[in-house]
């Protein structure tokens, strides 16, 4: 679960971190009001919503004036937002952020993650922060440094040294950063936070330490424990969670145009494999759960024809357990009688009732190709998402 950047600069103030004054607000006469409150020379007005890179998409914006303040959140309420992480459908800005402006010096980027590939927890750091700073990790990543850190409070000094001294810190703000690092530390372990990510952490131009933009995320695992931040989940921001939970299946959004759903996570990470090797692009991972019914496969589908970005679906199905082929079968038949289904179908169906399954489709009237083995779908998936006359409905 995502927080917004305001709810997470509230959580690390709790910790003894310093963020800079601010309000979110959900009118321009309150963000007028706001900045007067504030105070200072100029402001930040930031679009709140679970995503990155907003400033690149005009999501973040100086003003110099209140008057400039209260356009500025006019003008973004009520627009979507689209940025790299959104998709080309964007996120509908329901609030705004106002806070104190600082004259930046220097950007740098510091996050605390849980590093999969070692099942450690991890400080990543790196003296060169700001919107740009995953491809400067690609492109030099010896500007990103690691340090494995305690499950338990208390960090070593050798690695909060280490850290401030590869942001190139001075004494005096590396005594700020280590109680960010400290409170960053705490806060994570206390809330079962899953990623919490200051960026930038500015040097301003008399050389303090500021924290210009926090991301929190939480595991859905843990959230039975964490009852307040539970209450912190903006529904708006996920719009299809509810529908979701309600029919158990795991989706994750991502950048492709190629539909993908798939019974079990392991089938669904080859499939995405299989799909990026023929050179498509999935535009989503979908899981459905072994005891899936028609129901639950109906909105899974639904779900995935919900994206503007899909121009074809490829469905992969084991029939085993208490979800036969059959079942699979019957949850499309259902969607498509009250969702148009525009972009080509590509099927391949094994295991129980895969027959069974096959004659419900056609008898039903649903376009469908069939494909008869794992590489044959990837293939079939990505000539379909490529378009051509072949596959015109």
């Amino acid at each position: 679960m995502n927080i917004h950047e305001y709810q997470a600069k509230e959580i690390l103030k709790r910790y003894g971190i310093s963020v800079p004054d601010g309000a979110a607000v959900t009118e321009p006469g309150a963000a007028r009001a706001a900045a007067q409150r504030i105070g200072g020379d100029f402001w930040a007005v930031k679009a709140q919503v679970h995503a990155g890179a907003r400033g690149k998409s005009g999501g973040v914006k100086l003003a110099r004036s209140l008057d400039e303040v209260a356009n500025l959140a006019k003008s973004m309420l009520g627009s979507r937002l689209v940025t790299e992480q959104t998709g080309a459908a964007g996120i509908q800005v329901e609030r705004v952020y106002v806070e104190a402006g600082y004259p930046v010096d220097r950007e740098l980027f510091f996050s605390i993650v849980i590093d999969r590939s070692t099942a450690q927890l991890t400080a990543l750091a790196s003296p060169r922060g700001g919107a740009e700073v995953e491809h400067l990790a690609v492109a030099l990543p010896e500007s990103m440094l690691s340090q494995v850190l305690p499950l338990t409070a208390g960090i070593p000094t050798a690695a909060s040294n280490a850290l401030a001294t590869h942001l190139e810190l001075t004494s005096a703000q590396a005594e700020t950063f280590n109680k960010v690092l400290d409170g960053a530390h705490r806060a994570f372990l206390d809330l079962d936070a899953s990623l919490l990510e200051i960026n930038p952490l500015a040097v301003t131009a008399d050389g303090a330490l500021q924290c210009l933009d926090i991301k929190m995320g939480f595991d859905d695992n843990g959230l039975y424990r964490q009852p307040d931040i539970s209450e912190l989940r903006d529904p708006n921001e996920e719009p299809d969670r509810l529908e979701r939970e309600a029919h158990g299946f795991n989706f994750t959004q991502l950048n492709g145009d190629i539909g993908c759903l798939v019974t079990g996570a392991g089938l669904a990470l080859a499939t995405i494999d299989l799909l990026k090797l023929h050179g498509g692009e999935p535009a989503n991972f979908l899981d459905l759960p072994p005891v899936a019914t028609r129901p639950h496969v109906a909105a899974a589908f639904r779900q995935i024809l919900g994206n503007p970005a899909v121009r074809t679906v490829a469905v992969n199905a084991v029939g085993g357990g208490f979800c036969h082929c059959d079942t699979i079968a019957e949850g499309l038949i259902t969607a498509s009688r009250d969702t148009a289904i525009t972009v080509p179908l590509i099927i391949r169906f094994t295991g129980t009732s895969k027959n069974h399954a096959i004659v419900l489709l056609n008898n039903s009237g649903l376009a469908f190709h069939e494909a008869h083995d794992l590489d044959e779908l990837a293939s079939l998936a990505v000539a379909a998402a490529r378009g051509g006359r072949q596959w015109q409905r």
